[in-house]
């Protein structure tokens, strides 16, 4: 049994597996729960295991990556074209084995733990979410009626129309 690709489909609770072979014949469909799904891979050789790309994603992928795993996590987007039928979650982790094993596909990286979208804003980096002060206060440059960015400087303030009244 040489497993050339999995794709794993990931839910809430259910996680579904799907092992391909070289000419994308399936070999294994499975259903599992996430402590399942570990002790699964773990007693499986190395091998490239392709998951959808989302938050619980880069999770397990670094778990998989422990266990010697090749691991791709790949966008949604990009799955989507590689279903054959209706969306089900068996037919999800198939897509995802097939497009994991094509040379010209787009990945995502796997994020590190601890890594963080904004730096400075980690847990326990002392940030408290506030905006600095110099960020409240406008640009001298433009208190003056001046436009720095237009070519040609500073216009005019607007006139007063000749009327007697303002305009609104």
């Amino acid at each position: 049994m040489q497993i050339a690709s999995i794709g794993i489909d990931l839910g809430k609770t259910t996680f579904h597996l799907v092992a391909l072979r070289e000419r994308n014949k399936i070999l294994v469909r499975r259903k599992f729960s996430r402590s399942q799904l570990l002790a699964d891979t773990a007693n499986l050789a190395s091998s490239l295991i392709g998951l959808e790309a989302g938050a619980g994603a880069h999770f397990l992928g670094a778990v998989l990556r422990e266990q010697g795993h090749q691991v791709r996590l790949i966008p949604a987007q990009f799955v989507k074209p590689y279903r054959k039928t209706n969306k089900n979650d068996f037919i999800d982790a198939e897509a995802i084995a097939e497009a994991v094993s094509k040379q010209n596909m787009r990945f995502v990286q796997i994020k590190e733990p601890g890594a963080t979208r904004y730096p400075g804003h980690a847990p326990g980096s002392g940030s408290t979410g506030t905006t600095s002060h110099r960020t409240d206060q406008r640009d001298p440059r433009l208190s003056a009626g001046t436009r720095p960015h237009v070519r040609g400087g500073a216009h005019p303030p607007a006139q007063e129309p000749a009327l007697g009244y303002r305009r609104c």
